[in-house]
């Protein structure tokens, strides 16, 4: 019922080829705007949503719909440095970029119809 709700929705917003897809397509790729949201991230303006059973009994709040317990929390300075020092190790990073993966998606005109760069 609720992918019949999604279609329905998206036939308010998309032309009829594009209702089963669109919205699970993504928009047009702009990595300056991804850099400048990276950029702006910092220890002192994130949210962390944390789901465990150990926090039963240690929330303050209910929400009002399916009665769930939950918590709202600053972050105090010293654990933000504690993150900090316990930061991983240098030896953890991310791994060397994929020369496979392709950075220019642009058309080509061909004899053959389009085809990808």
């Amino acid at each position: 019922m609720s992918y019949v709700v999604a279609i329905a929705s998206n036939m308010k917003l998309y032309p009829p080829k594009d209702w089963l897809v669109k919205s699970s397509l993504p928009f047009k790729f702009n990595p300056s705007i991804i850099r400048a949201v990276l950029e702006k991230l910092s220890s002192r303006n994130f949210r962390i949503f944390w789901v465990s059973k150990k926090f039963e009994g240690e929330t303050n709040m209910v929400e009002p719909w399916y009665a769930t317990a939950y918590c709202v929390d600053k972050l105090t300075d010293s654990t933000i440095q504690e993150w900090v020092q316990r930061a991983p190790s240098k030896h953890l990073r991310l791994p060397v970029a994929n020369q496979f993966i392709a950075t220019d998606l642009s058309l080509k005109k061909t004899d053959k119809g389009l085809l990808l760069t």
